[in-house]
């Protein structure tokens, strides 16, 4: 079998959280309903979807498999959207983080697209050097700085704008 190096085929599995906020915006449940949930909300749901898989593992029962990969998949559904509405209530709160934001628009497909293969090249680096959290911060720190640099370098050639989806 051929190795998922770039994690291509479970990237796949994402379409259906692309899919998911496309839904969200295009029917304005974000402005109707999801925005008026507190976020202390979604932290307990969180919890609680998590407790329930950790209990479910522990048990023997017909259908464990099945309930298990709908009940992950719930947690990560909710954890995207919670995610997701949790930063925009910080963006509309703090206009610092709003502004950020806003210039970093541009540059989001090309992050999204550039930060794991940085991410893998940090860790094979760093690994063994650092803990896990200095690791995190590390990966998060470099990942955010090299993809923003070369998208805005990517960003100045019309042919590499057309590849990431730009005008």
């Amino acid at each position: 079998l051929v190795g998922s190096w770039f994690q291509f085929f479970p990237a796949c599995l994402y379409v259906v959280f692309f899919f998911l906020g496309f839904k969200i915006r295009q029917l304005s449940i974000f402005q109707l309903t999801l925005l008026r949930i507190p976020i202390g909300v979604y932290f307990v749901v969180d919890v609680i979807l998590f407790v329930l898989i950790v209990l479910l593992r522990q048990h023997s029962f017909p259908m464990k498999q099945a309930v298990l990969v709908f009940a992950e998949f719930g947690l990560h559904i909710w954890g995207a959207v919670g995610a997701f509405i949790v930063l925009c209530k910080l963006i509309q709160r703090f206009k610092v983080i709003e502004n950020v934001a806003q210039r970093m628009q541009r540059y989001s497909m090309s992050i999204y697209l550039l930060h794991q293969q940085i991410v893998y090249a940090v860790i094979i680096v760093a690994n063994g050097y650092i803990g896990a959290y200095g690791h995190a911060l590390l990966n998060f720190v470099v990942s955010m700085t090299l993809s923003i640099a070369v998208s805005k370098i990517l960003l100045n050639f019309k042919w590499t704008r057309f590849i990431m989806g730009e005008k």
